[in-house]
Order: structure tokens, then C-alpha cells, then sequence
């Protein structure tokens, strides 16, 4: 455990985080957490623009691979092709197409991109 002020220099150094890396909310210190909604990308519409604000899993190669596409929270990502039957969405991160398999998009949550 560590000390009250150790953590609020962390904090502060850091910026003050409210969600950690995955988009997972970080407790206030009166244990209150921030509600994060989304849709999960496999319901998002074709061709509108969303921000990625939660990955729902935790398996280290996923995530790892997740990261080489650039899908991090706050990516700005783009549904441009659904397959049936559960099959790849063809998506695009900052103007880069990407085919992603149907099981892992369902664990990322989006909201409509806004300037």
C-alpha cells in the first residue's frame, strides 16, 4: 500500500487520470466511479466516425495486438465494412484500414465522434 501523498503526486504527475489505459475508470478518492458508456463496435453504423472509450478485456497479446493497430482509447475509428455472420469488420484508424475479427471488436465500446 502506498501512502495518500505518494498517490496524489502519481496522480498529479500523470495528469490527473480519470480512466486508466484500457478506458477503465480510476475511483476518486471517495470511491466513486465514473460511468463509461459505449456501444461496442460491432453495433456501431458503417461509415460515421466514433471515439474508442473502453476495451473490455484483459489478455496481454490481444491488447498488445490492438495496440499495433492503434486502437488505444480516444482512437478515432471508422466502421467502413460489417461481414455476416459474426465475420471481420474492415475498419479504419486515422486513415489506415484494418480487417478485425467479429469476437475481439465486441470488447471495444465506442461513442460517436465529436469535434
Amino acid at each position: 500500500m502506498i501512502s495518500e501523498t505518494l498517490e496524489d503526486a502519481i496522480a498529479a504527475a500523470l495528469g490527473n487520470p480519470r480512466v486508466d489505459p484500457h478506458g477503465d475508470p480510476i475511483p476518486t478518492k471517495k470511491g466513486q466511479i465514473e460511468t463509461r458508456s459505449g456501444i461496442p463496435l460491432t453495433s456501431a453504423d458503417l461509415h460515421q466516425e466514433y471515439r474508442l472509450v473502453r476495451v473490455l478485456m484483459q489478455d496481454e497479446e490481444r491488447l498488445r495486438y490492438l495496440g499495433t493497430l492503434g486502437l488505444y482509447p480516444n482512437a478515432r475509428i471508422t466502421l467502413r465494412e460489417r461481414a455476416p455472420f459474426e465475420g471481420p469488420l474492415l475498419i479504419a484508424i486515422d486513415g489506415e484500414h484494418h480487417a478485425l475479427a467479429h469476437d475481439m471488436a465486441k470488447y471495444l465500446l465506442v461513442i460517436p465522434w465529436e469535434d
